[in-house]
């Protein structure tokens, strides 16, 4: 369909960009950090995992477990 949007009945939306358009776009905008939260809370959990050989996870639930035991840690520390 993106290569040739003619055989799907639809036409061509692409359009031309200057350079200096892309470059002021770039300028404009905020992009993600490396870092998913504050980085105070980032190091803590960091640190837990090393205290209790944590590992990042490689799936859905290791991450969901993960986050309930990186979670249940903090809320001993802060209580």
């Amino acid at each position: 369909m993106y290569m040739t949007p003619e055989l799907y009945d639809t036409q061509d939306y692409l359009c031309a960009v200057s350079a200096n358009d892309v470059r002021l776009c770039k300028e404009d905008s905020v992009f993600r950090r490396a870092i998913p939260c504050d980085d105070d809370v980032y190091e803590l959990c960091l640190e837990i995992m090393q205290i209790r050989n944590l590992s990042l996870p490689s799936d859905v639930y290791q991450g969901v477990n993960l986050y309930m035991e990186l979670r249940e840690c903090m809320f001993q520390i802060l209580l």
